[in-house]
């Protein structure tokens, strides 16, 4: 797969064709941006939560812009009759506000549920906000040089985005864009994704509209799982399409197959968010260069902030393939909004300004910045992202979660790569089948040579079942396919993938490997043990066993041993399955009726007395063997992860006997950032990395930066220091049964 193809795409709404639409916008700052610095010079920051929001739908879509107006000033006429609002009403309302921002700086989206009852929310407050506005023009004790009567400004804002449904920029210009997609690869399937459901309705129903540039499909969190799975066969098996999605519709879908064009219709301030839509199509088996536009409105905050801060994602995706799920910033924080609305509250002074706008998102050269307030932003950005770059270079542990690409561990990729791949070879569906047959499971329908097979799982195998495709919990039933690009049946019917990472997969060999010889009697004897013909002088039995090493973390070493053993007590004890797998040869076997009952039932239990006392005698230096080398590399491993952390909290915070002096406070009525003369913070003096950034993480007059920095290379410290300590916690060596293979003769059972 080829590095994806960033394309940012400026759009400067044509004053003539667009009036309309540049009037709203116009409008609509001169009612909220006032109320912006004003929130600003106080330190108010909550208060610019739901106006944030309401900009960037401003950006997105008329009909998204019109919607939040409609809503606000319907509770606007409620309210302005009414009493001021009690504080702890507001109180409730902006914490609920902010969980949902902390949970969408965390993860990158919101359920369906979740997101309408924020849009209802942030109308709240708009409204509440515009009434105790227009109350205090009233009264007197505020002037609006812009806006006499809000009553009357909301309704002509509606006015106008009634008026300019039809000719919306944003959406025009996707239909240029797909255009120009189809000029090139006329039948090429195109990914949309916006944040709002209403921008995706009236940007689908634009496009149907538009029958030469293809099919049109739709996918939102208001569909349920059957729709979601039927617009996902579609698009992954049929082309000449496009399909208009949200975000809370992106999770878990894998559209590379057949699509490698993807546009934002918006900008997401997000990069788990961005993370997410990108890797719709940017990922593992796709066969094309991955295509990604990014449209937006040029000197709006989405050019002069949000653009910059996706250009600085895509360059740090493009060095590490990983970035940390926060850009130096939590949009939930006061420090996030104070430096957002520095960045934003003069855009009525740049609507749509026409300066040109050029950014190279693979050039390590900065695009120049002409406001201090966002060159601020940036510079929070890249402090953030260069100690993120620090840490992933300089620890080779890192690697394991994709930070870093080391000739060895590129090598190590491979050639587990090549293993996997001679391990597809496996009949994976009869391995399955088979095992589910063993404990009493069922081949409902089909077979594995077919596409789609169904099986009844036994009782004790529905764990973990409920929430994959293709599961019906109350029949136990379960649709399953090899094929990973059929996600349906024939009747419609969702179907889930078996791959390697499927639950019946790990099941199955769970079954295998645990499975033991156990009883007194021949009917608790393990009913796949089987009888073959082999070059022995007498009956023989071969045992096998699992020899396994185990964490507090699970597994860490495993190793098949088998003994062969005779009724006289010869014992070979086989540690390599190129020794013994010439005996389970199945065109040797023989049919097992009497077998047991006149060659071995009399004898198995001591010879499997001896056999497992060979098996652990014989795993017993191989596991020493291993525990020793694990322990000692764990060791290592360990003691440079100390070292690391020092370092860093010396290049966070400067070293212990020279300890930085207290940064003056970003508001102080001195306006001084802190002088040589100034006191040393307490951490300064300690010695211990942990405690010293811990604190200084604390320490509020150190800047947001700093501080989310050296909260993560705690967290990071801690993470993985948990993680080896689960890895060092190494159990004694158990030796299980695994099952067993009855040997007779070649002369006496014909050749």
């Amino acid at each position: 797969m080829d590095i994806a193809s960033i394309v940012p795409i400026n759009i400067v709404p044509d004053p003539k064709r667009y009036g309309k639409f540049v009037e709203l916008q116009r409008s609509l700052l001169d009612l909220i941006a006032p109320e912006l610095r004003r929130a600003f010079r106080s330190k108010r920051y909550a208060d610019v939560l739901a106006f944030i929001a309401l900009l960037k739908r401003s950006v997105s879509t008329v009909a998204a812009l019109r919607l939040t107006l409609q809503v606000v000033a319907e509770r606007f006429q409620h309210i302005i009759s009414e009493t001021a609002e009690a504080q702890e009403s507001r109180r409730q309302r902006i914490k609920t506000l902010r969980d949902y921002q902390r949970k969408l700086d965390r993860f990158g989206i919101l359920s369906v549920e979740e997101e309408q009852e924020r849009h209802l929310l942030e109308a709240e407050d708009l409204a509440q906000q515009l009434a105790t506005l227009q109350r205090e023009t009233r009264s007197g004790s505020r002037q609006l040089s812009k806006v006499s009567d809000i009553v009357e400004q909301l309704d002509e804002m509606i006015s106008l985005a009634e008026a300019c449904l039809h000719k919306d920029p944003k959406i025009d210009r996707v239909k240029d864009v797909i255009a120009e997609i189809r000029k090139v690869e006329p039948r090429a399937n195109i990914l949309i994704y916006t944040e709002y459901v209403d921008s995706q309705k009236v940007l689908a129903e634009a496009l149907h509209n538009t029958p030469e540039i293809g099919q049109v499909v739709t996918m939102s969190g208001l569909d349920g799982d059957k729709a979601r799975a039927s617009v996902t066969e579609q698009f992954r098996s049929r082309d000449n399409l496009i399909l208009v999605s949200t975000d809370s519709a992106a999770e878990g879908l894998n559209l590379q197959q057949r699509c490698h064009h993807l546009i934002h219709l918006e900008l997401p301030f997000n990069p788990n968010r961005l993370e997410q839509r990108n890797g719709r199509i940017d990922r593992y088996g796709q066969r094309l260069n991955p295509m990604v536009r990014y449209l937006f409105l040029r000197g709006t905050f989405e050019d002069r902030i949000l653009l910059r801060l996706i250009a600085k994602y895509e360059r740090m995706r493009s060095r590490l393939t990983f970035v940390p799920n926060t850009l130096g910033l939590s949009s939930s924080t006061d420090a996030a909004q104070e430096r957002l609305l520095k960045g934003i509250m003069d855009d009525d002074a740049k609507l749509f300004k026409e300066d040109a706008t050029l950014f190279d998102f693979k050039s390590e050269e900065e695009t120049p910045v002409a406001d201090e307030a966002t060159k601020e932003l940036l510079e929070e950005i890249d402090r953030s992202l260069k100690g993120f770059e620090q840490a992933a270079k300089t620890n080779v542990w890192l690697g394991d979660a994709g930070l870093n690409a080391e000739t060895k561990l590129v090598e190590e990729a491979g050639e587990a790569r090549k293993q996997g791949n001679r391990a597809e070879s496996v009949d994976l569906s009869r391995f399955v089948v088979n095992a589910v047959l063993l404990d009493g499971g069922d081949l409902v329908e089909g077979d594995t040579g077919r596409p789609v097979f169904i099986l009844r799982v036994p009782p004790a195998w529905t764990y973990g079942l409920d929430q994959l495709p293709g599961y019906d919990s109350d029949k136990r039933l379960i649709r399953l396919t090899t094929d990973i690009e059929i996600t349906a049946d024939p009747k419609g019917d969702e179907v889930g993938y078996l791959g390697r990472a499927h639950p019946l997969v790990r099941r199955a060999l769970d079954r295998v490997r645990n499975l033991s010889f156990g009883g007194n009697s021949a009917a608790n004897q393990d009913p796949r043990a089987s009888v073959a013909k082999a070059n022995v002088s007498e009956p023989t039995l071969l045992f096998t066993f699992l020899g396994r090493v185990s964490s507090r973390n699970g597994r860490e070493f495993e190793r098949v041993i088998t003994v062969k053993t005779t009724r006289e007590g010869d014992t070979l004890l086989m540690t390599s399955a190129s020794e013994w797998s010439s005996l389970a040869d199945p065109g040797k076997g023989v049919r097992t009726t009497g077998i047991w009952d006149e060659h071995f039932e009399d004898w198995h239990e001591q010879a499997q007395d001896r056999a497992t006392k060979s098996a652990e005698a014989g795993f017993r230096p191989l596991a020493e063997q291993f525990t020793a080398e694990r322990s000692k590399s764990l060791k290592s491993e360990n003691n440079a992860q100390t070292e690391w952390l020092k370092k860093r909290a010396e290049e966070i915070t400067g070293s212990v006997v020279s300890a930085p002096a207290r940064q003056g406070e970003l508001f102080g009525s001195d306006g001084d950032e802190g002088t040589s003369d100034t006191p040393a913070a307490e951490w300064a003096s300690i010695t211990d990395p942990s405690a010293r950034l811990a604190a200084f993480a604390s320490d509020r007059s150190r800047r947001p930066s700093q501080r989310s920095e050296a909260e993560g290379v705690l967290q990071l410290f801690r993470q993985r220091t948990h993680a080896l300590e689960r890895l060092m916690d190494l159990r004694p060596p158990e030796v299980i049964p695994l099952g067993m293979l009855m040997l007779v003769p070649e002369v006496n059972h014909g050749s």
